[in-house]
């Protein structure tokens, strides 16, 4: 058996993940309203475990029951039983009110039990609209039968009440299905089984028995089990699903791939590195549903000024109860004129309106690579007037390449080289990824890390060991090593490069590197300053020169170089004190205290790391373009949920006040309230604007 919920579950609906408010709990899961519950119940958690016969007998023997009641009303009404003895006239009531009786158990009584426990909280929602009206009826219905055949019956307004209103919750809820979907569908992407290589000897297994460190055969057309770095074999992995991107990527041994991605062509050897909820999928799903459980600011301003609509619709409906029976001496119109103000100020528009549109958007864009952490960011991005980029590893490619070592006095280049590069091979950093590929590109020999200490936005220091030799070093900025003048000479040779400077003890060396900028970031900053008229500006802790090099190449006329982190978060704060909404987009440890204090922060994953809780959102995938698609689909949402809002209040004033001149039955009012959600559902379905490829024309998002 269920029961209502007089409070908030955090973890969300368990049929579509919105917010629960009061809602049904049953076997321990939370529904945010009936109509969940009832789709819950019927359909299973999987479609395969077929309808619970008692949740589909209930609805179909009420409207079964309540059709009947319609039609013997509706002679009731007509003259088609004039002659007839009053005895044969009662008898007939009688078994209308009989009729009835059902059918209110078997709809109302969630209703009526959710009612009393908003009461007992001292809270007015839909629920206690909708008991009210029905039991209004009916109990008026009932005393009038035992009054006499002269007095007017409402049993079908009663019973087809309730049956429109529970049609009317399904149909809600099949509507937030559409955005549930997307979870489910992420699940399936995993596998299910596994081929683990144990003591020489391939075996599968269960994936939930696949292990860190195990070594995974994946043959082609198979889905990888975990997240994991290839050992052995080439082949190309489709991960759509996770980047937004159709082209399959190249992968070669020490490239990491995904649990949920497909390889395509080669037999690949995988290390499992991240398994379960720690693999990107897992990570994935975690982040979507933590999301849609989360309430947005103006999904609670809903809230309250539907606190405040309710007890005005009581007053309404009470206020026409007493106009029509103290002012026009009637008091049948007096009841139906209340009844009709509270069936159709029944608030079902206004609950789905910002929950539903909000947890669309978020569906969809994840679905197009773009994970939106935080539902109030939906809200917040349509307004922004400036948004801040790093440049390394966001408007640039961050795959740097080592463009030449200048050593100091008395060190060789290639022994300089091997020191620091096998001091960054611990380090995050693109430039320290960069250092160590350009040392492997010339085959040298690594040595051992023994200590490592990273400062982002400055270097990094620890102990390497080569060749028996401990050496403490050092590598990061000119600010924070103040090298010697020999090596600050060779800036006048490549200023456009980013400059790296080394020391040990008896050696140092500049290395130069260079970054490419990205093939779509011209499109994407043109559409920014043109298309939207927001102020772009780079915040870089890289060098002048360099800074100065990509924002120009760009069309970019403010930048920011040589910022520490704090530095970042400073200019953000300055901005954001000045008036203005600031949208932060950066990719790296040292952008995250700017991700934190702008209004919107977005963290760029590259397909791989989401520990980056700094951002509000994470764009998956190597690109930028997904950023002007995502500023529209917000900008798409806001709008969906003020033409929800406007609606849902405009036409529930409308209504109520037609209801209130005694010029709305009550059925046609339940009939109205319906056409009011589903307005509702369908704008918030309406197609919005479409995720690009680099390659390809406007197309939907790719549905994972």
């Amino acid at each position: 058996m269920s029961s209502p919920a007089a409070t908030m579950d955090s973890d969300g609906c368990a049929h579509c993940g919105l917010p629960v408010r009061g809602g049904y709990q049953s076997d321990g899961l939370s529904f945010c309203c009936y109509g969940c519950y009832l789709v819950r119940r019927v359909m299973g958690e999987e479609a395969d475990e077929g309808p619970a016969t008692f949740i589909l007998a209930r609805l179909g023997i009420s409207g079964f029951l309540a059709m009947n009641i319609m039609m013997a009303s509706l002679i009731l009404y007509t003259d088609a039983l004039e002659g007839l003895p009053d005895t044969t006239l009662t008898v007939l009531r009688y078994v209308l009110w009989v009729l009835a009786t059902p059918v209110l158990i078997l709809l109302a009584t969630p209703f009526l039990v959710s009612a009393y426990h908003d009461a007992r909280d001292r809270r007015l929602t839909m629920d206690t609209l909708v008991a009210m009206g029905s039991i209004a009826a009916y109990a008026v219905s009932a005393v009038n039968v035992v009054r006499g055949s002269d007095h007017p019956i409402y049993f079908d307004t009663a019973t087809m009440l309730m049956v429109l209103v529970t049609v009317g919750k399904l149909l809600e809820a099949q509507a937030k299905t559409r955005t549930h979907a997307l979870l489910k569908g992420l699940v399936k992407l995993g596998a299910s089984h596994a081929t683990v290589l144990r003591e020489g000897e391939e075996v599968g297994v269960p994936v939930e028995e696949v292990q860190a460190g195990d070594e995974l055969i994946v043959r082609p057309g198979e889905t990888v089990p975990a997240d994991g770095v290839i050992l052995r074999g080439r082949s190309s992995v489709h991960e759509a699903e996770f980047t937004g991107e159709s082209a399959p990527r190249p992968c070669m041994p020490g490239d990491r791939v995904y649990g949920g991605s497909l390889n395509e062509e080669g037999l690949i050897a995988v290390r499992a590195e991240g398994v379960g909820r720690d693999s990107l999928l897992g990570q994935i799903t975690r982040i979507i549903e933590e999301a849609r459980s989360r309430r947005a600011p103006i999904d609670r301003l809903a809230d309250k000024v539907a606190a405040w609509f309710i007890p005005f619709v009581w007053a309404a409906s009470i206020g026409a109860a007493l106009y029509w029976w103290l002012a026009h001496d009637d008091p049948v119109k007096a009841g139906m004129s209340a009844l009709a103000v509270l069936v159709v100020a029944c608030p079902c528009a206004l609950g789905i309106a910002a929950p539903l549109a909000i947890s669309l958007a978020i569906g969809k864009a994840a679905g197009a690579g773009v994970l939106i952490r935080s539902p109030g960011a939906v809200e917040v991005l349509p307004t922004i007037s400036s948004v801040y980029l790093d440049k390394t590893g966001t408007l640039t490619r961050g795959h740097m390449a080592l463009a030449a070592v200048v050593p100091g006095p008395g060190t060789d280049s290639s022994e300089a080289l091997r020191v620091v590069a096998t001091l960054e091979h611990g380090a995050s950093h693109s430039i320290a990824k960069a250092i160590v590929r350009g040392a492997e590109a010339r085959g040298l020999d690594l040595g051992e890390l023994r200590e490592l200490t990273q400062h982002p936005g400055r270097g990094v220091e620890g102990v390497v060991e080569i060749d028996g030799r401990q050496l403490a070093v050092r590598a990061g900025t000119a600010e924070w090593l103040n090298p010697s003048e020999s090596l600050l000479g060779a800036e006048e040779d490549v200023a456009d490069a980013t400059q790296v400077y080394a020391e040990w003890e008896g050696g140092s060396a500049l290395l130069l590197l260079r970054d490419a900028v990205r093939p779509e970031a011209p499109d994407v900053v043109r559409a920014l300053r043109e298309d939207m008229g927001l102020e772009v500006l780079v915040l870089s802790g890289d060098r002048e020169e360099p800074t100065a090099a990509a924002a120009g190449q760009l069309g970019i006329d403010g930048y920011h170089a040589r910022m520490t982190p704090d530095a970042k978060a400073d200019r953000v704060e300055t901005a954001r004190a000045d008036g203005r909404v600031v949208a932060m987009v950066g990719d790296g440890t040292n952008d995250a205290p700017a991700l934190t204090v702008a209004d919107v922060g977005i963290a760029m994953a590259g397909g791989t790391d989401l520990a980056r809780d700094a951002g509000d959102i994470t764009l998956m995938g190597d690109d930028l373009i997904r950023l002007p698609w995502l500023l529209s689909l917000t900008k798409h949402t806001c709008g969906t949920i003020r033409g929800n809002l406007v609606w849902a209040f405009g036409y529930n004033a409308l209504m109520v006040t037609i209801a209130f001149f005694g010029l709305l039955h009550p059925l046609l009012a339940a009939i109205l309230m319906l056409f009011s959600s589903l307005v509702v559902i369908g704008n918030s379905l309406r197609r919005g604007p479409t995720a690009r490829d680099d390659s390809e024309e406007a197309s939907e998002p790719t549905s994972a």
